[in-house]
């Protein structure tokens, strides 16, 4: 829900596509952690599992840390 309020602030006209875009990517990654998980699993069992999931969010943390702060300023219609 907090991913898709960004989306609803947007155009009227693009909300549809960006919500499509925003779902299937979701989607899409899911099914590839899931994936990778099992993978993982199968190679360095559970302990690799935690590791993997462990280090997701410092990705995104590191990726957060190196966007610069603000909102964007929305497109004039």
């Amino acid at each position: 829900v907090l991913g898709q309020r960004e989306i609803y602030t947007t155009r009227p006209e693009s909300r549809a596509r960006m919500n499509a875009v925003y779902l299937a990517t979701m989607f899409a990654g899911g099914a590839i952690g899931s994936a990778l998980s099992g993978a993982i699993y199968d190679t360095h069992g559970w302990s690799g599992v935690a590791i993997f999931a462990g280090v997701l969010p410092l990705v995104g943390f590191a990726h957060w840390l190196r966007t610069p702060t603000g909102r964007v300023a929305p497109i004039a219609a």
